[in-house]
């Protein structure tokens, strides 16, 4: 009797143990596919921040350009005066 309660106190161990490594598997499969997921959104996050310095560095380049051309403008005004 002693023994045959042993052996099943030791299988119900065994599945609870069994069934944890299952969970576990299971969380870390997960964690590994939020962990790529989480890769793609930082790659995208990078290029977006690459493209909107790339924006910046135009608007600044046009801002300028229009700077000149007022001054052109003006000048051009100022000799048909």
């Amino acid at each position: 009797m002693f023994w045959e309660t042993k052996a099943r106190n030791q299988e119900r161990n065994m599945e609870a143990i069994g069934k944890e490594m299952t969970r576990l598997e299971i969380l870390s499969l997960q964690n590994d596919a939020q962990a790529l997921a989480l890769k793609d959104v930082e790659e995208e996050n990078e290029s977006i921040a690459r493209d909107a310095e790339k924006l910046r560095q135009e608007t600044d380049a046009l801002k300028s350009s229009l700077a000149h051309c007022d001054q052109e403008l003006s000048r051009c005004r100022n000799k048909i005066r």
